[in-house]
């Protein structure tokens, strides 16, 4: 077995700097990522069509109420259901005053923005995609969940990235298939007079053609659906396929790949043919008494590089400096392969250099491997 061993106390990563080549980045004390999400929704005029999993911060309800009062068209794709060992629980479900403090925070706050006229609905599976588009005009991608600390003004921030995007054709599909996810969730939060109810009614199966898209050349949006549509796991399995000099992935977590076979058939192929692969995950945040886990061990034995960023939860993936992604997914298979109710709907834009702006986020994710605050040795 093998350890962490500390580089540095803090990864030196600057948000302004990063904010000046068009990539959001909180960093402490610049929630550059969490303002533009804020200003973003504070300047619609006319819709608000997101989906993301978590939502606790009073910025954003007050931001979201806000424009619901201007008489904007505000739909959440968040979850209403919450899961656990012992099975799925529906803490929205009716609404008592009296123990409605005792509820977590989330299944509180969209209590609230369903009497406040903010429409909520849920999906079948995990909402764990992170996008937002305005007015039909900008997107903005990323792996902040809505709360303090991921918006990046809690009091512990985390290390989040995303990018604004306002190209017409990248902002049509995603607006287009986050209006075909909401048609086809199947539990809606109602309100009558202050009582608040989660409702299953019957909903069309989500057309995954609309989900999957180029949108224009060599930009691709891609989802995860399970049970039948693995849309970021594919893409990443491509990519490492045709890497010839380095991968390296960001993410929260990354474990359990052989559960996952043809990505780790392709990881061990790209390392057995001199790819330089490095991980860069959040040290000690999952399975932290028996991490690496056995699948990343092999990995491990065949040269794989395992790095660490104190408070990460910035997602992507960089290919020979010039091909990236941007996705909401951990490495994982709960995120990227599973048919379990908990299994995860992820959603990411993958590109190559033909399109400036994710070619900045290729090289923040390389930078997040040179400023690394740990690295793991065997």
């Amino acid at each position: 077995m093998g350890e962490w061993y500390q580089l540095r106390d803090e990864c030196p990563i600057l948000a302004t700097e990063w904010k000046a080549r068009d990539v959001l980045v909180n960093s402490p004390g610049h929630p550059v990522l969490g303002e533009e999400l804020i200003r973003s929704i504070a300047s619609a005029r006319h819709s608000v069509i997101a989906i993301n999993p978590l939502l606790t911060d009073a910025r954003m309800v007050d931001t979201l109420v806000a424009a619901r009062k201007r008489r904007v068209s505000v739909k959440l794709i968040t979850e209403l259901r919450e899961y656990r060992r012992s099975g799925i629980e529906y803490p929205t479900r009716g609404f008592e005053a009296e123990t409605a403090t005792n509820l977590e925070e989330h299944f509180r706050i969209v209590r609230v923005l369903a009497q406040e006229r903010v429409l909520c609905r849920g999906l079948r599976h995990y909402a764990h995609g992170k996008a937002v588009v305005v007015d039909d005009q900008q997107v903005v991608l990323s792996s902040a969940n809505w709360t303090a600390n991921n918006l990046g003004w809690g009091s512990q921030p985390s290390l989040e990235a995303g990018v604004s995007i306002w190209d017409p054709p990248i902002v049509s599909a995603w607006g287009n298939a986050l209006c075909r996810l909401w048609d086809s969730c199947p539990f809606r939060l109602h309100s009558l007079d202050n009582d608040v109810s989660l409702q299953e009614e019957p909903s069309p199966a989500v057309p995954i053609g609309e989900l999957d898209r180029l949108c224009l050349d060599s930009v691709q949006m891609s989802w995860s659906y399970p049970p039948e549509h693995y849309g970021i796991r594919d893409q990443l399995v491509d990519l490492v396929r045709r890497a010839t000099q380095s991968i390296v992935f960001s993410a929260l977590s990354f474990y359990d790949t052989e559960r996952i076979p043809i990505l780790q058939q392709a990881l061990e192929e790209a390392l057995a043919r001199g790819v330089s692969v490095t991980v860069v995950v959040r040290p000690g945040q999952f399975l932290a008494d028996r991490y690496p886990d056995p699948s990343t061990r092999r990995l491990l034995e065949r040269g794989l590089l395992l790095r660490g960023v104190e408070r990460l939860h910035a997602k992507g993936i960089a290919v020979d400096g010039t091909v990236c992604g941007l996705f909401s997914a951990n490495v994982n298979p709960f995120s990227l392969q599973s048919n379990a109710e908990s299994a995860h709907v992820e959603c990411g834009l993958f590109v190559s250099p033909n399109y400036p702006l994710l070619k900045a986020y290729c090289q923040f994710i390389e930078e997040l491997n040179r400023q690394a605050t740990h690295a793991y040795r065997s």
